[in-house]
């Protein structure tokens, strides 16, 4: 009997130390943000790449020489998936999230796009690539619509590239991005003439409705705003659908600046960064849609690595990757909910 006690404190002390939660490691400078510990994201040899906020979840791209694996990070439940395809860097940039959840994503091959599932995470449909298309596709909030160029013309059509409707012919200037559904009914393209790149946004049937140089343009969630970026990196700040002005939020006064937006457009993030021999200090913060500063984080580092950037769209996660002296990434994690929104 003494036995079976003894063997069965011993079990218990086992259960309890293996269901033990690991210390969090917080970051050096950003303080409140915490480690992302998944050894799986690095075995095998893999290494973190990019990172990118699906919605609430954090889309991770993990790669081995060619090979890569793809990870989403429920922030909310904080459970991570595996997916079962793969992407490269590039078309982990080109991720889309419908407003069903869906994932509308760029297949490896180049030769067709994937509809995962938002809930299985599983292919629900494969859309071949037509030849003729000579850029990216793009596709509507609500799944419905594609967006697309061929034979230098500029046309929207079904899932299947059938019922084409050409909105712009004959276009004789260079086609510097892909096209992007701003909503349901505005499309945005950008054309390179000379040395100036213009953005420009119509609506479903051709018409101009905007044509702005010098910024690059981002969705976002609300009706008549989207997020900007001036050329360099100087600055950016809000765009104004109806009145075509650009409302800057925060202007780089050091060497570079990093950012990233919430898609509701309610917080912001910049880390503004200048370099002095083998010094780098770094002024970095989250600020609201007026400008206000939430968050304020200054440090200074003899080496500067962090990276990838993005807030959630519900704005109450940032995330981030630093690379070690080896240069490894980890990704960490800043809940931003008490911070008041302005």
């Amino acid at each position: 009997m003494r036995k079976f006690i003894y063997l069965l404190f011993f079990l218990t002390f086992l259960f309890s130390t293996a269901c033990a939660k690991t210390p969090a490691i917080y970051h050096s400078n950003i303080k409140d943000a915490v480690k992302l510990n998944y050894p799986k994201l690095v075995e095998d040899g893999y290494k973190i790449e990019q990172i990118k906020f699906l919605n609430n979840s954090l889309l991770i791209q993990v790669q081995k020489d060619n090979s890569t694996r793809l990870y989403l990070y429920d922030t909310i439940k904080r459970r991570l998936h595996h997916l079962p395809f793969k992407v490269s860097s590039y078309d982990l940039n080109s991720a889309t999230v419908l407003t069903n959840n869906n994932i509308f994503i760029k297949s490896p091959n180049d030769s067709a796009y994937l509809l995962i599932n938002g809930k299985s995470l599983k292919i629900a449909k494969t859309l071949k690539l037509p030849k003729e298309i000579e850029t990216d596709v793009a596709i509507s909030p609500d799944g419905t619509t594609l967006a697309y160029f061929k034979n230098s013309s500029l046309y929207t059509s079904d899932l299947t590239f059938s019922n084409e409707k050409l909105l712009l012919n004959n276009l004789t200037f260079d086609l510097a991005k892909y096209p992007m559904f701003i909503n349901h009914n505005l499309i945005l393209y950008y054309k390179k003439a000379s040395d100036a790149t213009s953005a420009v946004i119509i609506d479903k049937n051709g018409k101009e409705i905007s044509n702005t140089s010098g910024l690059s343009l981002y969705q976002s969630t609300g009706s008549d705003k989207l997020f900007y970026v001036k050329e360099n990196n100087s600055e950016f700040g809000l765009f104004d659908l109806n009145s075509a002005k650009a409302t800057p939020l925060k202007r780089a006064t050091a060497d570079k600046m990093d950012f990233a937006y919430a898609s509701d457009l309610s917080r912001f993030f910049y880390a503004d960064r200048r370099t002095a021999g083998t010094q780098t200090t770094v002024n970095a913060g989250i600020i609201s849609s007026k400008g206000d500063t939430l968050k304020q984080y200054t440090f200074s580092a003899k080496s500067y690595n962090l990276s990838n950037f993005c807030i959630s769209s519900d704005s109450n996660t940032l995330a981030f990757t630093d690379a070690d002296e080896n240069g490894v990434n980890s990704v960490y994690i800043a809940d931003l909910k008490d911070i008041n929104k302005k």
